[in-house]
């Protein structure tokens, strides 16, 4: 018997969702199943026992996050409040690019991982904000949802799983230096910046992003103009071409090919986009 593809995918923009309540969730639950794209399965309240062909077992319960690679033959049974977060492996691909260029990252072919009580909150508050656009939104619900999935990578997913090289916690003082970047000052000043409020070297400082975040200083600091530069774009009125120069890209073209490759949409589209919200 041929194992069937399961599939909530909005194909107008590769990415699903659901928000599922109650006992005996899904047409699916306790079939074995698969799908063709990545799975994120996030306990709010309840329990989630999942099984696959190869002899996984997880139990997950609340605050735990489960993570799914396209095809892997599962059976779920599921009770409570859940919620399913689908993204196709293209629009995936396109993320995981932006975040870490060129260098590969693999995942588990499931993987589970617990998530901070104020983690759980935020997910499930981006998902059900993103249940409120209409499906003539397709655009702007796409980018929102890219730049959700970003957070999610960066903030959940990775400091849990995508790390397997990482033998202790991130240190004190790279956690707090990578919580600092609040301020133009310190996204502008690159690795000065840094040197400056750790008292290490470039050296040191390179060697330890790579080591615990597996990304250089100089991917960290542009993920953050541009998100600095999209919260400026809704909440100002400043020229496009002022927040570029301020924020230190050395030109404007650069600045709109690195936001598009981010959002998804042009600085001046993402503008119009969200002030609408």
């Amino acid at each position: 018997m041929a194992i069937p593809y399961t599939d909530y995918i909005n194909k107008n923009i590769d990415i699903g969702f659901t928000i599922r309540q109650g006992p005996g969730l899904g047409k699916n639950n306790g079939y074995a199943h698969r799908h063709s794209f990545y799975e994120f399965l996030l306990v709010i309240d309840g329990l989630i026992q999942l099984y696959t062909t190869e002899g996984d077992v997880i139990i997950a319960d609340n605050n735990t996050m489960i993570l799914m690679c396209p095809g892997y033959i599962h059976t779920t049974y599921a009770e409570g409040i859940n919620i399913q977060l689908g993204i196709m492996e293209n629009t995936m691909a396109e993320v995981m690019h932006f975040l870490f260029g060129d260098t590969e990252i693999k995942f588990k072919p499931i993987d589970s991982f617990k998530l901070s009580p104020s983690q759980v909150k935020y997910f499930s508050t981006q998902i059900r904000y993103a249940s409120l656009f209409s499906p003539t939104d397709a655009i702007r619900e796409k980018a929102f949802l890219k730049k959700f999935f970003v957070t999610l990578i960066t903030d959940m997913v990775f400091p849990a799983i995508l790390a397997p090289k990482r033998k202790t916690f991130i240190p004190d003082w790279l956690t707090k230096l990578t919580e600092s970047y609040q301020s133009l000052e310190s996204i502008t000043e690159g690795l000065d910046y840094m040197k400056r409020n750790t008292g290490f070297s470039a050296e040191y400082i390179c060697r330890s992003f790579k080591k615990y975040l597996d990304m250089t200083p100089g991917q960290f600091i542009t993920m953050q103009k541009l998100n600095y530069a999209a919260n400026m774009l809704v909440h100002s009125d400043q020229e496009i071409s002022q927040i570029s120069e301020d924020i230190g890209f050395s030109s404007l073209s650069h600045f709109y090919k690195k936001f598009r490759e981010a959002f998804q949409l042009s600085p001046a589209q993402y503008r119009k986009e969200k002030k609408l919200l």
